[in-house]
C-alpha cells in the first residue's frame, strides 16, 4: 500500500511539473511537451497533477481531450483502486 501511494504522489508531481514545463515552453514558442505525453501520464496514474496543472497554470483548458478525458481518467483509477483494495 505504501508502495502504490509513493508512486502516486510521484507520478501527480512529474505530471503537474510537465504540465507547468509545458506551459512554459507554450509561453516562450519553444519545442512543447506532445500532448500524447501529458495524457499517458494521466492514465499512469499522474490525473492530479494534470488537473491541478489545468487549473493552476490555466493549460489546455481549450482542448476537450484534457478538459473531458482526464477528469473521467480520474473516475476510472479512483475506482479500480477502490475495487482492488476492496473499499467498495
Amino acid at each position: 500500500m505504501k508502495l502504490i501511494f509513493g508512486y502516486t504522489v510521484i507520478i501527480t508531481i512529474f505530471s503537474f511539473c510537465m504540465m507547468g514545463i509545458d506551459k512554459w515552453k507554450a509561453i516562450r514558442s519553444k519545442h512543447r511537451v506532445p500532448e500524447n505525453t501529458l495524457l499517458t501520464l494521466a492514465c499512469l496514474g499522474g490525473f492530479g497533477g494534470v488537473i491541478a496543472g489545468i487549473i493552476i497554470f490555466h493549460h489546455k483548458v481549450r482542448k476537450p481531450m484534457f478538459t473531458m478525458l482526464v477528469p473521467i481518467i480520474g473516475v476510472l483509477e479512483i475506482a479500480v483502486f477502490l475495487y482492488f483494495f476492496n473499499f467498495i
